[in-house]
């Protein structure tokens, strides 16, 4: 290995046990000098695969840390420049790994054009990744590949998913019109999803309306197939609730109607 690139994996690798460690700075020094070495080593041969492989991989890294510092505009210019070398990679040789690489930045961009409100631009990314997974699906060479079979589900609801978490962020710090907005918003793109219908009931519970609350309690109750749904999901949202102080009688009571409801649901159904 050159001894260049030797110094550069270490510097990669030193971020990423940054990362781990929580040193967000720390890490995004590591990668900068990742990244400069990576650079160097490309321009000074940019025929060489390894080092265009790397580089992408250098502003990937950069790409994630921008992120999670909330420095969103650094972090979507990061995967860019990271995504344009994998495509032209990508062109040059279609092998499988490089497929995945092209999946994860598509992924990457999507995510990043969310956090910005470009919603368009998001889902267009998405779709490209998403379009990729069923393309190595139906051919077959996503076997014995569990974890990207999963991303296909995944992707297909992923702005669903994606306001449903947002909207119980919302909810956790306590800005219950700010979640209403997003849990609408979740409910109208699925209203066959038993999290938006919670999640929607919950803001409006938070805010004063019980009538409309319950209405998609019910929704949910409709929605719920098995009990350790009801038990992980709305149960464990309304114990913490009552645990922050949050309406906790009426909470109570509406925990304790869905438990029976769900209960007397599944006795209907059992032969």
């Amino acid at each position: 290995m050159n001894n260049q690139r030797l110094v550069s994996v270490f510097y990669n690798e030193l971020g990423d046990i940054s990362q781990k460690m929580g040193e967000s700075n720390q890490a995004l020094m590591y990668y900068q000098k990742f990244l400069e070495i990576a650079e160097g080593l490309y321009h000074a041969d940019p025929s060489n695969t390894e080092a265009a492989c790397d580089l992408s991989i250098s502003y990937n890294k950069l790409g994630d840390i921008s992120q999670k510092m909330g420095e969103s505009n650094q972090a979507l210019s990061s995967y860019q420049k990271s995504l344009e070398i994998r495509e032209g990679l990508y062109q040059t040789d279609k092998q499988f790994s490089r497929g995945i690489d092209l999946i994860v930045s598509y992924y990457k961009l999507g995510t990043i054009y969310f956090d910005l409100e470009e919603w368009e631009n998001g889902r267009e990314y998405i779709k490209r990744a998403l379009m990729f997974l069923i393309d190595y699906r139906e051919q077959g060479l996503l076997k014995g590949y569990s974890d990207y079979l999963n991303w296909i589900p995944y992707l297909e609801n992923f702005e669903n998913n994606l306001l449903n978490e947002k909207c119980w962020g919302e909810v956790l710090k306590g800005n219950f019109d700010q979640a209403k907005s997003l849990c609408l918003q979740a409910f109208q793109l699925n209203p066959e999803s038993y999290a938006s219908a919670v999640n929607l009931g919950h803001t409006y519970l938070l805010t004063g309306d019980r009538n409309t609350a319950s209405e998609y309690y019910k929704k949910t109750i409709e929605l719920l197939k098995i009990e350790e749904e009801l038990l992980t999901g709305p149960v464990a949202d309304f114990k913490l609730f009552i645990e922050r102080g949050w309406q906790p009688e009426i909470c109570r009571e509406e925990m304790e109607w869905m438990k029976e409801a769900f209960r007397q649901k599944q006795e209907a159904v059992q032969p």
